[in-house]
């Protein structure tokens, strides 16, 4: 539709490419007023309407344009167009500071991206939401919506937005001193980055790599590495990235002693960030240059600049809805990842059905997957909200038990990743053999498990749960860890009739947070 569009506008003479700002803007207003013939016709010329609007400072009244743009599509039918303007969106309302209505389009985009099975768009959606708490400056928080889309990474056919994705949680690990765990990232990012030709995302990986050498002390080396790369990039228009690596580049000579050039190379990015209107970036350059001032004894303009960035992070604390990209928001990917698995899961089915029938038995495996776990082959969350709305649908009473294996984390780093998920693997055995068959036992993401407990009182759940955490540390852990043991925490709570089952696992959650607290190894109850 949107080449007969093009194809009417090259017979008539036009060669809008060549336009540029105002021009631009009255060509595609005009060409919408008397060659668009239809509402997709009609949406892509008010979106070039609005990327001219952008282009000329006009930011709101791009957003309203865009706005329009989508309002002329319909789902399902232009669901792929649709997406991709509303995708359009939620950055531009981010990149204008309008971080609510961010939230809000980001959300629209998870939720319509789930309920079409459209992978790509729900992905993009993470990564915004992510992106905000990094704004705000909660990298734990943004961290973990990046690691929601490593589930879902083997699906995805896309390796650019593979790529984007793992940079941004390189970024993440990175603010926060991860370096080790970065560097380890940014391997998989190289192996990516070569069937992919893209200039900025390559530059991505130089950056973050640069950062993560000064990190670990190896400051000259750091330079070495992100000047060879500010010709290319500088090239490409890459301005986010470009000033990022004069960011880096200063932080660098200021570390090697050379302040007054570091002073030289941000004050240049800070007077071309206030021209683009770019606060976080302002706040970075800000901070970069007050190091360098603090460097050679300008501590009064160190001072200033700090107070300047403290008011910017002042601002964007107010700004950005923080409390609402807490659990709440994670509950919810969640639920809205299980509809797109399993929409995706019926696409496969209807293409695995219409081949011939020598793929029967893979589309019944698939079937039999859809509610079963991997790595261990438990129940997965999937199987857990069905499980749960039968006992609600049917008012049957039921104990909410959450375990989680203590000191994970320890075993991974010690043992490796490897080692971690044999056990796991052995931990689903111990509790398949204690449960089953009355209670399947769940697993509902990394080291957490949960297991329902129908038509049972609180102190016979109890007496199940303390029988499942003797089990566990009883056992026998020397073939996978040697002399170490494993031992689990575990919450436990009742379902209170007609509340809403995000209410029961916050109670069942908070009697785990209890037992770890109290000194793990052991079982806690809320009511």
């Amino acid at each position: 539709m949107i080449e007969q569009l093009h194809s009417k506008l090259h017979k008539a003479g036009y060669q809008l490419s060549d336009c540029q700002g105002e021009d631009a803007l009255r060509a595609w207003q005009h060409a919408l007023a008397e060659f668009a013939s239809t509402p997709k016709e009609s949406s892509y010329c008010i979106l070039m309407c609005s990327e001219h609007l952008a282009e000329i400072g006009l930011l709101d009244n791009s957003i309203d344009q865009l706005i329009q743009a989508i309002n002329l599509l319909k789902l399902p039918d232009d669901r792929e167009e649709w997406l991709t303007l509303y995708s359009m969106l939620s950055y531009r309302y981010t990149d204008y500071g309008h971080y609510h209505e961010a939230l809000d389009a980001l959300n629209e985009l998870a939720t319509i991206s789930a309920e079409f099975g459209e992978l790509e768009f729900y992905i993009q959606a993470i990564i915004g939401i992510g992106n905000l708490c990094g704004i705000y400056g909660d990298h734990q928080r943004a961290l973990r919506y990046y690691k929601m889309i490593d589930g879902l990474e083997d699906h995805l056919a896309s390796h650019v937005l593979k790529l984007r994705y793992k940079l941004y949680k390189v970024a993440c690990l990175l603010t926060l001193k991860q370096s080790e765990n970065a560097l380890e990232l940014l391997e998989e990012c190289k192996d990516l980055s070569s069937v992919i030709d893209d200039k900025v995302l390559i530059g991505q990986i130089i950056l973050y790599h640069a950062k993560a050498l000064r990190l670990q002390g190896h400051v000259t080396t750091a330079l070495k590495t992100i000047t060879q790369a500010q010709y290319s990039i500088n090239n490409l228009h890459a301005y986010w990235l470009s000033n990022i690596m004069k960011i880096e580049i200063s932080l660098c000579l200021t570390q090697l002693g050379k302040a007054e050039f570091s002073e030289i190379v941000v004050n240049h990015a800070i007077k071309r960030a206030r021209a683009y209107g770019s606060d976080i970036l302002i706040k970075q350059l800000l901070e970069a240059k007050s190091d360098a001032l603090a460097c050679y004894g300008n501590y009064k303009g160190a001072l200033e600049c700090e107070k300047e960035a403290q008011a910017i992070s002042t601002l964007l604390i107010k700004q950005i809805p923080i409390s609402e990209l807490g659990g709440y928001c994670m509950r919810k990917l969640t639920k809205l990842e299980l509809q797109l698995r399993l929409t995706l899961s019926e696409q496969e089915n209807k293409e695995l059905k219409a081949t011939t029938a020598t793929q029967k038995d893979t589309v019944a495996k698939l079937q039999q997957d859809v509610f079963m776990d991997p790595l261990t082959q438990l129940q997965n969350r999937r199987w857990l909200d069905m499980r749960l709305q039968v006992n609600i649908d049917s008012h049957t009473p039921f104990a909410l038990l959450v375990v989680d294996v203590d000191h994970f984390k320890s075993i991974n780093d010690k043992f490796s990743h490897l080692t971690g998920d044999k056990v796991l693997k052995t931990l689903g055995k111990i509790m398949n053999e204690a449960l089953l068959p009355d209670h399947p036992p769940t697993r509902f993401g990394g080291e957490e498990f949960v297991v329902i407990l129908e038509n049972h009182t609180l102190e016979h759940a109890q007496k199940i749960a303390e029988q499942l955490r003797s089990k566990v540390e009883k056992f026998n852990w020397s073939h996978i860890l040697g002399e170490r043991k494993v031992t689990i925490s575990l919450g436990l709570t009742l379902y209170k009739a007609d509340e809403d089952t995000q209410d029961t696992f916050h109670r069942a959650d908070n009697a785990l947070y209890s037992a770890k607290a109290s000194g793990r190894n052991q079982v806690q109850y809320q009511i």
